[in-house]
């Protein structure tokens, strides 16, 4: 069964070395390590959570906030691909209460992840653009919520 645990600085290290393809490829491209990006997320997140299970975390998972935005993100092991049903209830459930605290919520994600852009599909999330990020690879702007527009 799985666990959902305020996020530690521990969890950040027990994860990093079995972080999942599509997600090492996501962030070589965004030029960081996958130790690195967990911190980030860790030290910057206004919300921060690691999923147990078996005793040993398999996603880091949470909302930063950078100049007045939410970014939702979320990194994991091998071990969601056997998880999917488990990790789509669960994202529908943070990203609907985060809607409700934060109203919008925009991030990028890598244009070769297509198990990310499916799954972000499924969460309801609305695709914008694509752009060059990080090294120079293409990435999808995504977003949840509705932005506030100024007349």
């Amino acid at each position: 069964m799985i666990e959902i645990r305020q996020a530690e600085e521990k969890d950040c290290y027990l994860l990093a070395p079995r972080i999942r393809q599509q997600d090492l490829d996501e962030l070589e491209a965004l030029g960081v390590t996958p130790l690195d990006s967990l911190l980030h997320g860790l030290r910057y997140g206004v919300e921060c959570y690691t999923a147990w299970e078996n005793n040993s975390p398999i996603t880091m998972f949470g909302v930063s906030k950078q100049n007045g935005q939410a970014i939702p993100w979320l990194l994991g092991s091998d071990e969601l691909n056997f998880k999917r049903k488990t990790l789509c209830q669960l994202g529908k459930k943070y990203v609907n209460e985060w809607i409700k605290n934060y109203r919008y919520l925009s991030n990028f994600v890598y244009i070769k992840n297509i198990m990310a852009i499916e799954w972000l599909k499924y969460l309801g999330a609305t695709f914008d653009f694509r752009s060059k990020y990080g090294v120079e690879a293409e990435f999808y702007s995504f977003s949840f919520g509705e932005k506030a527009s100024y007349v």
